[in-house]
């Protein structure tokens, strides 16, 4: 008996958990071309990461050193990030091994 794929992540559903990942005072860019390109650099194969990729672009758009608070703010914003991607993996792994759950998708998350 083969067990049924894991429902993966739509390229929509990536981009808007990237953006909400981001927030509205990230600087960089946000165009859907260039989150697309950052999306597929963190990609496990086919399963998108967008935690990951806005863990990673956060880090490359402060590589200046900040000091104070705002350092504090970020390192806690990159564990948030960290803990949720491992979140999102291990969900993916669970279900590449058992039956699709009925109804429940990315965008669920």
């Amino acid at each position: 008996m083969t067990q049924p794929a894991a429902p993966a992540m739509t390229e929509g559903d990536a981009l808007q958990h990237l953006r909400d990942a981001l927030g509205s005072n990230y600087e960089g860019a946000t165009d859907d071309g260039t989150l697309r390109r950052a999306l597929r650099v963190d990609a496990q194969g086919d399963r998108l990461r967008p935690w990951a990729t806005a863990a990673r672009l956060i880090k490359f758009n402060t590589e200046y050193e900040v000091g104070g608070d705002l350092a504090a703010r970020i390192d806690r914003k990159l564990a948030e990030l960290d803990q949720t991607q491992r979140g999102a993996d291990a969900t993916a792994a669970r279900l590449t091994h058992s039956p699709a759950p009925g109804g429940v998708t990315w965008g669920d998350l």
